[in-house]
């Protein structure tokens, strides 16, 4: 529950900030979204698309930021450095810590974070409500599916339960989950267990784990999300040629927005999909606005 998950983040943050989230009741606890703090002001909370200020909570100076982002990581900055250079880390139970700040780097690109300025915390929702009806018949047609949606909108949790749909068919499915959002897990083993014909590849480029997958696991559906390089649009379409089935999301507001984007033609044309489904946004996580058939 997203209560409980609140809760888990708030205790693993500084005294200070923790006894703010704390008292939070848990009614409202459940609602939230995301954990914003931010160098010199006081905690945000979100719920939906309304961002409001957690009521007495004390002003979070610069050097409190900074010791927070390390007790999240548990003191292990050097752990989560391959991620924080591209501005986010991510905690057990698969919620993805962003966060801005200065960063020291070269032509090449961001090299590290010298300090932080901001963090805000997505928590991770998991439902346990079935799978939709209409979801389901597009897993039986066997067709490519692609979804869109803002971010927030619910993602991430609808493709976990596409992976359970698919595992529950039988058939074998490869999630390709490079920010260990969907199935995360520790070197102990899963923090959000995977269904049974299910296998992981977590924490590798997505284009490179498509191409794990095709090669030694031999999958009859691969699931990855937020697809956006042409290097990943062009291992889809590798994958295709493999006999793979793909299931995929992308971020758009719109399906005109989707269309714009220039590996939403390479995949179309392609054929990786045969259905388009488009969400709401994030005041209505897990709502189908819309399916529509590529003829």
């Amino acid at each position: 529950m997203k209560m409980e998950a609140y809760y888990q983040i708030a205790h693993r943050l500084p005294n200070v900030v923790k006894q703010a989230l704390l008292s939070l009741p848990p009614q409202s606890a459940g609602c939230i979204n995301e954990i914003r703090l931010r160098s010199g002001r006081q905690i945000v909370l979100v719920q939906g698309t309304s961002s409001n200020v957690l009521k007495d909570s004390p002003i979070v100076d610069h050097a409190l930021l900074q010791e927070c982002c390390f007790a999240l990581c548990e003191y292990s900055i050097h752990s989560i450095q391959d991620t924080l250079i591209k501005g986010y880390f991510t905690l057990p139970g698969g919620h993805r810590v962003g966060v801005a700040g200065m960063a020291i780097g070269n032509e090449s690109g961001m090299q590290r974070l010298k300090t932080f300025y901001s963090i805000n915390i997505r928590i991770a929702h998991t439902s346990n409500a079935p799978l939709d009806d209409r979801i389901q018949t597009l897993l039986l047609s066997n067709g490519g599916i692609l979804l869109i949606g803002p971010p927030g909108c619910g993602k991430t949790t609808l493709l976990r339960k596409i992976a359970k749909g698919v595992s529950e068919m039988g058939q074998k499915i490869c999630v390709i989950d490079s920010r260990s959002e969907i199935f995360p897990g520790t070197s102990e083993g899963y923090s959000v267990p995977p269904p049974l014909n299910c296998d992981v590849w977590e924490g590798c480029a997505k284009a490179e784990g498509i191409e794990l997958a095709v090669r030694t696991l031999a999958p009859q559906v691969i699931l990855c999300d937020e697809i956006g390089s042409q290097q990943e649009t062009q291992a889809i379409v590798e994958g295709l040629n493999s006999g793979v089935r793909f299931i995929m999301s992308i971020h758009a507001g719109t399906l005109e927005q989707a269309k714009r984007k220039p590996q939403f033609e390479i995949l179309q044309k392609s054929g990786a999909f045969q259905f388009m489904v488009l969400m709401g946004g994030a005041k209505t996580p897990g709502k189908i606005l819309q399916i529509e058939e590529i003829l």
